[in-house]
């Protein structure tokens, strides 16, 4: 290396569809702060390399599908570090990429190059956030499936997984020293009564002055649009899948842009644009399926409480319901 490389300061690490856009957002007004210049590097928890260069380094040569994280890591460094290299020595840096929670190699990297690291976790009910995952899926033409049928297919098993909370902290958890991560509950950063503390205490934890204003009490950054007509997009989505029309995280740069895939293409959007709204709530899955989801994620996550300190059961599920989802997991272990 010719010159020490500009890395980040902190993490936020996840959990994707909790409102890390907007806290990544929000805390790059701070003077003391500065984000990434891409808010989701990725860097860390991208396991096979030639899947990250091809992100990463711009144009893509064939010689980077071949570097090893071990053995290349300088390279790959150095590419990184061009997300930080305007941020000046005196401002604290920082990324956010939700896809940090769920990466089995993440902590261990992230631990060996940055061991002083601070990390941020914003946690939402689980099953609020697989709801907000499959229209955001829908949104951007990755689910052809009605909420039924998405949820018991394997297009669900990730999504299901990024609820498992206590099972992902409890990875970080050997790794970091729990005073090095800081726990952000999504429904109390989207309240009015608590977002402005809960920003403050971020900053607290950053290490620098809580001057941020945090009266705004709707997030807005990547905020998910609804389907007036659900139907409708589901079968635009058909047509992007059968034409891999491009546009989407899934077929981008797969086949050739030609005439016919234009005009088709052009067409979808047209249709998506006036179909998807942002002022409306999506439409809500049905409660039968929503409780089975709370009832495996209450059992999934027990022990998170006493993981972060928070009693998360009522914070999420009010005290009532959070008292029956005790007496209900005691039944299971015996």
């Amino acid at each position: 290396m010719d010159r020490p490389l500009r890395l980040p300061d902190f993490f936020i690490i996840g959990a994707a569809k909790c409102g890390t856009t907007d806290l990544a957002s929000l805390l790059d007004k701070h003077p003391q702060i500065r984000m990434s210049k891409d808010k989701e590097p990725r860097f860390f928890c991208r396991t096979e390399l030639w899947h990250h260069v091809e992100w990463v380094l711009q144009p893509t040569h064939p010689i980077w599908r071949t570097l090893d994280w071990d053995r290349h890591r300088d390279i790959l460094l150095r590419e990184y570090s061009r997300h930080f290299e305007e941020i000046p020595d005196d401002i604290l840096a920082g990324e956010a990429s939700p896809s940090f929670i769920i990466s089995p190699r993440a902590p261990e990297r992230i631990r060996t190059l940055l061991p002083d690291a601070r990390l941020i976790v914003m946690l939402r009910e689980p099953a609020e956030r697989l709801v907000s995952d499959y229209w955001f899926k829908v949104q951007q033409g990755r689910t052809c499936l009605n909420p039924e049928d998405f949820f018991y297919t394997h297009q669900a098993i990730d999504p299901m997984r990024w609820g498992l909370y206590a099972e992902l902290l409890k990875h970080w958890l050997s790794i970091f020293p729990r005073e090095q991560l800081h726990v952000i509950l999504f429904k109390e950063y989207v309240s009015p009564h608590t977002r402005q503390e809960v920003v403050d205490g971020v900053c607290r934890f950053l290490g620098v002055e809580p001057t941020l204003d945090a009266t705004r009490t709707e997030t807005v950054s990547n905020k998910t649009g609804a389907p007036r007509w659900h139907s409708l997009e589901l079968a635009l989505n058909l047509v992007r899948l059968r034409y891999q029309l491009p546009g989407t995280t899934l077929f981008e740069g797969r086949r050739p842009y030609g005439r016919k895939r234009r005009l088709i293409n052009a067409i979808v959007q047209s249709l998506s644009k006036v179909n998807i709204s942002y002022k409306r709530r999506p439409p809500a899955w049905p409660p039968e399926l929503m409780e089975r989801l709370r009832m495996y994620y209450r059992y999934e996550n027990a022990g998170l409480s006493e993981l972060i300190g928070r009693d998360v059961d009522a914070i999420w599920y009010g005290r009532e319901e959070a008292e029956g989802a005790m007496a209900d997991r005691s039944l299971v272990a015996r």
